[in-house]
């Protein structure tokens, strides 16, 4: 097959500014990402979409690298990747298939690695649209609330597990959610959909350290621990 991986680096972050240009063990998040996707040889082109121009350059040493030049309209804090995914899918001639998948791989789930990617291709049979790296909740999702303005707890559910005693974690069934590490879509499936969460989907699952998130300076910080005490390997 012909892949395509697209890594979308935005220059922006609110919450956590310039997180794309943070290390880890020595690599930017976005170099990490790029790594992983080299490493794992299933692509044959590789896109980082951004309007970085630091990023840009601190990914010079890579050969044959496509840059998406990111209009600000889909760069802003509003816009999502798959916006701006589906803005440069548009503006190539798509239904001549220029690959058989795309894959989104998103350089803020850093310690997913050329393994998982190849495991996660590898789930991708005939009659699946998309194959997407999850993880499991940390917490029973059924016992969730919400907060109204006056600091009122209202639970989700009704009836909710916390209101019948039925609160034993060990009772829930397992529930995930996408980590980001990838979201593999077969080409013709993007073009059918639109989406990478409709159709048949695989879910792959990655522990709960390799799924670390940076969207934070605490999430930053949690990942420099997990490196300094092992428990991910340091590529």
């Amino acid at each position: 097959m012909k892949n395509l991986a697209f890594i979308p680096a935005r220059k922006g972050s609110k919450r956590f500014s310039g997180k794309n240009r943070r290390k880890l063990a020595g690599r930017t998040i976005v170099q990490r990402a790029i790594d992983s996707a080299i490493q794992s040889g299933q692509f044959a082109d590789i896109v980082l979409s951004t309007d970085d121009e630091v990023i840009i350059s601190s990914c010079s040493e890579y050969d044959n690298l496509i840059i998406d030049e990111r209009k600000s309209e889909l760069a802003s804090d509003t816009a999502t990747v798959l916006q701006a995914l589906l803005n440069l899918f548009d503006s190539w001639n798509v239904e001549n298939n220029v690959y058989d998948t795309v894959t989104i791989l998103l350089p803020t789930c850093p310690f997913r690695n050329s393994e998982h990617i190849k495991e996660g291709f590898a789930l991708l049979g005939d009659d699946i649209d998309a194959v997407i790296s999850v993880v499991e909740y940390d917490f029973p999702w059924a016992m969730s609330l919400s907060m109204a303005e006056n600091n009122e707890l209202l639970p989700k559910l009704d009836p909710s597990p916390l209101a019948t005693g039925n609160t034993r974690s060990q009772d829930r069934e397992k529930v995930y959610h996408p980590n980001g590490g990838f979201y593999i879509s077969r080409w013709s499936s993007l073009i059918k959909y639109r989406n990478y969460f409709k159709g048949k989907l695989k879910g792959y699952v990655m522990d709960e350290y390799h799924s670390a998130d940076i969207d934070t300076e605490i999430d930053y910080l949690k990942a420099l621990l997990y490196i300094k005490e092992g428990l991910i390997n340091k590529l």
